[in-house]
């Protein structure tokens, strides 16, 4: 529950007055307490049948062409925000070593009628090699918006490596804010001898909301790695030198 500011203001001066004793903290701590009161950025719906009914609202048909392009689309989940629901599909693309595949974003909004697509982007962020979609979680950590954080596997000539995007989801769609963040390497394939292998692992965690993040890395270079929003986008610091990527 809310307090007007003055009641608040009263309640706290009469905790004082009385004492200030432990049984006054922890009435005025309990009293200023707005946890309960906090809504998630997002929530995921776990109910099937939305799901697949704001799939059907989406897509015609699971198979579209983009860009010349065959996909092949399936639902992957339904989040409720601010502004309404936001619909992720998952897109299987060509079958080749530089084919992409992709996460598809839809905004939804829920009337007496039922949902209603606003907006969509079938093409919204890449996914990983041999037309696989990307690896995804939404997160509410990190930017006022809720965030979409993408990971992209990649291999070649005995070295794996995987890659991360961070797409904020604005009213008026998704928005890239940091690409290509380091996140695993590891060259242990491409090794004949007894030389020492490179591999790291790396998890993104929050910093200050909206301003930076941390990539924390561990395994042949153990380091801290700030990631500072510089005008729209995020930009590594100088520690993220050295660090072995794709």
């Amino acid at each position: 529950m809310r307090f007007p500011a003055l009641s608040l203001f009263a309640s706290l001066m009469l905790l004082s007055a009385c004492g200030g004793g432990d049984d006054a903290n922890k009435a005025s701590e309990k009293a200023i307490d707005t946890s309960a009161l906090r809504v998630p950025l997002a929530e995921k719906l776990n109910e099937p049948a939305a799901l697949q009914s704001a799939f059907a609202l989406a897509f015609e048909t699971p198979a579209i062409m983009i860009k010349d392009e065959r996909y092949t689309f399936a639902p992957a989940g339904l989040y409720r925000v601010k502004e309404g629901l936001v619909l992720f599909s998952e897109g299987s693309g060509p079958d080749c070593h530089a084919c992409s595949g992709l996460l598809a974003v839809h905004y939804l909004t829920e009337t007496p009628e039922g949902m209603k697509v606003t907006k969509g982007w079938t093409d919204a962020i890449p996914g990983s090699e041999y037309g696989a979609p990307p690896q995804w979680t939404v997160r509410t950590d990190l930017m006022s918006a809720p965030v979409v954080q993408t990971v992209s596997n990649g291999m070649g000539q005995g070295i794996t490596c995987s890659i991360a995007r961070l797409t904020e989801l604005l009213p008026d769609g998704p928005k890239l804010r940091a690409d290509l963040v380091p996140l695993a390497y590891s060259d242990e394939g491409a090794i004949v001898d007894d030389t020492k292998p490179n591999t790291v692992d790396a998890a993104i965690a929050p910093a200050d909301r909206d301003r930076d993040f941390v990539v924390k890395y561990k395994g042949s270079v153990t380091r801290d790695v700030i990631w500072s929003r510089q005008g729209e986008a995020f930009v590594a610091g100088k520690d993220a030198q050295g660090i072995p990527q794709c």
